[in-house]
């Protein structure tokens, strides 16, 4: 027969711990599950309290020993075996505290520390006594510095006046998964790694809100739960949020892959295949478009091919048209240059380049088009035909044309524009 996991742990003290983890699991999904609702509107209640933008560092140097306080505070967290919430909101404190206090650098993880400190005080329910001379040891100073220990955390509770509570994404997490899901666990473990590579990047936490970060984090583990691979990726519009936690996958922190590389589970090996596989399309797809670029599609059709004024066509601002033709291509418009009265007259000064009918290809003609010296044909139709006033089928054809009508309409709109006297029938 197979043992079962406690008789593999042949520690008392793991099975006790396993059995620990088991009923705190057990009882936090039970409470999720009646109290749904309830807990998702007090943390939008507290994420609209707190909605002010994540506070930065005030000193440079915070800012660059930011990343190796927080892989002090993951590790400590880990093999304490504390609750993600216990690290993100010993980061929320920490950011907010070093961003309106200048501090020494060298006390810079004694600060960390003392955040620490004080989340684990409100979220753990484990004993505290030794906790604090080890936290001392872990950030270099000795039993003598506990005063100082104290008096930092004396001046951090109060500049965020005793108010520790606050909307973690970690939270938002069990709000947005389904309880009757069998691979509940595995999603969960995914999208709490997630939330908590959120913590390292200034950007997401500058940009983004807890719940927006939950629901990135749960989407992106759905996503690679059905086990996507190179070819589906970009069917699938990552958004911003996304891809931020995508490349926060790729570039892990050292705390973070101690604890999910050892022992990676299905989800994370997921996640870590899909980020890689986005980033690799995304690379390709890059590189394809630098060695094939789209074409420009201009408006003016004078923008590459290049005519004098002399040589183009006129139009008089006064003459409307109420009809439209289809498209014509530049060489149809523009006359051949040199061919113009003006430019031949005036030699070669202004005479336009010659141009080359190899940079385009012609677009196809669906119907027939009118020809461009019907186009450019100024519409004096009216006083034309009347000094002129034999009608022929072509005139009626020219004259529909311009009208947008039939011959017939046509023909009868010209019979009264004329005079009496001088019709003759065709």
């Amino acid at each position: 027969m197979k043992r079962s996991i406690l008789e593999k742990d042949e520690s008392p003290a793991r099975q006790k711990a396993f059995m620990l983890r088991y009923f705190e699991s057990n009882t936090h999904y039970r409470t999720v599950k009646d109290y749904k609702d309830s807990i998702h509107e007090h943390l939008c209640q507290l994420e609209v309290c707190h909605e002010e933008v994540h506070a930065l560092p005030y000193q440079t140097e915070v800012r660059l020993a930011r990343s190796f306080v927080l892989n002090s505070f993951y590790d400590v967290c880990f093999r304490m075996g504390w609750s993600t919430s216990t690290f993100s909101l010993s980061v929320h404190l920490f950011d907010c505290f070093t961003s309106q206090n200048q501090i020494d650098i060298s006390k810079c993880a004694l600060v960390g520390f003392c955040c620490l400190w004080i989340a684990s005080k409100y979220n753990e329910n484990k004993p505290k006594g030794k906790i604090l001379n080890a936290l001392l040891k872990r950030a270099g100073y000795d039993a003598s510095h506990k005063a100082e220990f104290l008096t930092t955390e004396f001046e951090i509770l109060k500049y965020v006046d005793w108010d520790l509570s606050h909307a973690t994404s970690e939270s938002f997490v069990d709000m947005y998964l389904d309880i009757n899901d069998p691979n509940l666990a595995e999603k969960r473990h995914g999208s709490i790694f997630l939330c908590e590579l959120a913590e390292f990047d200034l950007n997401v936490l500058n940009e983004y809100q807890p719940s927006e970060i939950a629901s990135s984090a749960t989407l992106i583990t759905n996503c690679a739960w059905k086990n996507l691979r190179h070819k589906h990726i970009r069917q699938h519009k990552f958004h911003e949020l996304d891809t931020l936690l995508l490349r926060a996958i790729i570039d892990l922190q050292p705390s973070i892959r101690s604890k999910y590389l050892n022992h990676p589970r299905p989800a994370i090996q997921n996640l870590i295949c899909l980020a890689h596989n986005f980033f690799h399309q995304q690379q390709t797809e890059s590189q394809q478009q630098l060695q094939n670029p789209l074409p420009v599609v201009n408006d003016s059709p004078s923008f590459n091919y290049l005519a004098s004024p002399a040589a183009s066509p006129t139009f008089n601002p006064y003459h409307t048209y109420n009809y439209s033709y289809p498209y014509q291509t530049p060489l149809t418009r523009l006359p051949t240059p040199g061919t113009t009265p003006t430019s031949t007259f005036a030699n070669s000064w202004i005479t336009p380049a010659p141009i080359s009918t190899s940079q385009y290809t012609p677009l196809p003609r669906y119907f027939d088009e009118p020809s461009p010296i019907v186009e450019m044909k100024p519409r004096l139709k009216r006083i034309s035909y009347r000094h002129h006033p034999v009608l022929t089928r072509s005139k009626i054809k020219d004259y529909a044309r311009y009208e947008g009508c039939t011959n017939e309409i046509a023909e009868v709109l010209l019979n009264q524009q004329l005079p009496a006297y001088k019709k003759r029938r065709l």
